[in-house]
């Protein structure tokens, strides 16, 4: 059972929604976004919230949704929302001894410049095994079979996250007004990133 609860979005025919199922009531805190560890230790959290804050969470829920080409983008009224959301899935994100062995993993993220920064660092080797596959993926999204019981380098949703055997990526702490704008390596040192190793469970 949730108890502590908070919700972490920008939408609010979301938040209506919740409400409409049962799941938050009028003392449930409301959040548009976080970076800030506190906003979630111990929480049980509704929403999209990146791995190096959903660690300290006690559970991260999600409500799937299978959105339309034509409303990708858009605020959804509520009465489209509902139909497009599926029941929501609880997950626990744990941080587990950081992984050094990457020999056997699967590398994973649509962002350049997490890529130049596992190269960088000496994770992965530049036309090696891990790399090759990402090239030749050309970004495209990653599917269960490809992940299923490997170690993953890199980002993955949480539904998918739960098959890979442990996933390891780097934690940047910054202002959320800097989402977006860390561009190169360089940029990325700047912030000194923490690199952890976690596995994600299902609860419901």
């Amino acid at each position: 059972m949730l108890k502590n609860l908070l919700v972490v979005t920008r939408h609010k025919d979301l938040v209506a929604l919740l409400k409409k199922w049962g799941d938050i009531d009028e003392s449930v805190r409301v959040i548009e976004h976080t970076d800030n560890v506190e906003d979630v230790r111990n929480m049980d959290v509704i929403g999209v919230v990146p791995a190096k804050l959903a660690i300290f969470a006690n559970s991260v829920t999600e409500v799937p949704l299978t959105i339309p080409q034509e409303w990708r983008g858009k605020e959804i009224p509520l009465d489209k929302l509902e139909t497009m959301a599926s029941v929501p899935i609880t997950y626990k994100i744990e941080k587990i001894e950081t992984r050094t062995d990457f020999s056997e993993a699967v590398l994973y993220s649509r962002a350049t410049t997490f890529i130049q920064y596992v190269i960088r660092e000496g994770l992965i080797q530049r036309d090696g095994q891990q790399h090759k596959s990402f090239s030749q993926r050309n970004g495209a999204y990653i599917n269960r079979s490809e992940i299923e019981g490997k170690p993953v380098i890199g980002h993955l949703p949480y539904h998918l996250g739960q098959y890979a055997l442990d996933i390891t990526t780097y934690a940047l702490y910054y202002e959320f007004e800097r989402r977006g704008l860390v561009h190169s390596y360089e940029e990325m040192k700047q912030y000194n990133p923490d690199l952890f190793t976690y596995k994600v469970r299902r609860l419901s």
